[in-house]
């Protein structure tokens, strides 16, 4: 089986192969596994405030953490 290791979360979108490169192994046939989904925790800890309000203020109630995963899971 041939793999790929992709940096993705909801900052790094367009960051090293990115997006465009999970699509281009898909279409391939290559697998894809994700690093770095909550950017080592930062996109889970420690928010804004104005982050926080958005958050909050969503009909869904999920943590900062919960987010940035749905975010990546998100994505075939």
């Amino acid at each position: 089986m041939v793999l790929i290791l992709v940096q993705f979360n909801y900052l790094d979108e367009h960051h090293q192969a990115g997006i465009k490169g999970i699509k281009y192994a898909v279409e391939r046939d290559i697998g894809v596994a994700i690093m770095e989904p909550l950017r080592g925790v930062r996109l889970a800890q420690n928010q804004p405030p104005k982050v926080m309000d958005i958050i909050n203020s969503a009909s869904v109630q999920r943590t900062p953490a919960e987010w940035g995963l749905t975010w990546v899971l998100d994505h075939p």
